[in-house]
């Protein structure tokens, strides 16, 4: 019985992994995505403010990230930008969104285990989804009921 626990134990860490590495996949996915834009746009208008529609996303990956990687100093110091009154200008959502990929890079560096070739093969094994990860994300202001 108790080899069992063992088993269930080791299961349960490697499952959790697993969904770490997904969840880190769908942030890296959209964090270059919004960072390839605005870094288009802004060397072409360092000083202009984001739209509403990008400081809402940008502010929206800051919470997901923030809560991703909860406990690492450099990522808990940022701060979601205030939505009331001027956006952020391009130059300084720039600044936010490579703090953000630069902690997702020092996940990955910690988590070397998790991009191994052999670890990805495993995960394709198994049907991960969104919903899976949703849990990794909550403290979101869409994930609060």
């Amino acid at each position: 019985m108790g080899r069992k626990t063992n088993v269930d134990e080791g299961e349960k860490i490697h499952m959790n992994n697993m969904l770490l590495r997904y969840a880190y996949d769908l942030l890296t996915s959209e964090l270059d995505g919004i960072y390839d834009e605005v870094d288009k746009l802004c060397k072409k208008a360092p000083r202009e403010p984001a739209s509403d529609l990008q400081t809402k996303v940008v502010n929206g990956l800051i919470c997901k990230t923030k809560h991703f990687l909860t406990g690492d100093g450099m990522i808990d110091e940022i701060s979601p930008f205030i939505p009331a009154g001027d956006n952020p200008e391009y130059r300084d959502t720039l600044t936010v969104l490579r703090q953000l990929r630069q902690g997702l890079s020092r996940f990955h560096n910690n988590h070397s285990i998790l991009f191994t070739y052999a670890f990805k093969e495993d995960m394709n094994r198994y049907a991960i989804t969104d919903a899976h990860v949703a849990h990794l994300f909550n403290d979101t202001p869409e994930g609060k009921g």
